[in-house]
């Protein structure tokens, strides 16, 4: 059995093979998600330079007072991080799922995303 070290080393590598073929870059930057035990975060990267554009996560006043770390939690920074984007003007993006499966808390801010706008 795997213990959470071993599960999140395992995670870390299948990022960085997933790392080598997506690229942000300023017409099109990274959606990067980092799931953890109690909260979600997602942030808009241009890769080129380096920067974080956008950022969201329910550590957030705004988020953590309705929500902590599941799927409704995941929904609403979705629409928080499109809500952003589009105001920054970024309205497509590269989806980086940051190793973990598409499913359950990726997959709704994801779905989230989309719904508010963001394409991808």
């Amino acid at each position: 059995m795997l213990n959470r070290a071993d599960k999140n080393e395992k995670r870390q590598k299948r990022h960085l093979r997933s790392r080598k073929q997506i690229i942000g870059t300023a017409e099109k930057p990274r959606l990067n998600v980092y799931r953890s035990l109690s909260n979600i975060y997602a942030q808009i990267i241009n890769d080129v330079t380096g920067e974080t554009i956008v950022s969201a996560s329910t550590v957030e006043k705004n988020v953590k007072e309705n929500y902590g770390g599941n799927i409704e939690a995941a929904k609403s920074v979705g629409e928080a991080i499109a809500k952003k984007a589009l105001e920054k003007g970024i309205n497509v993006v590269v989806f980086d799922r940051g190793g973990y499966l598409y499913h359950g808390r990726v997959a709704a801010l994801a779905e989230a995303a989309r719904a508010a706008g963001l394409q991808f």
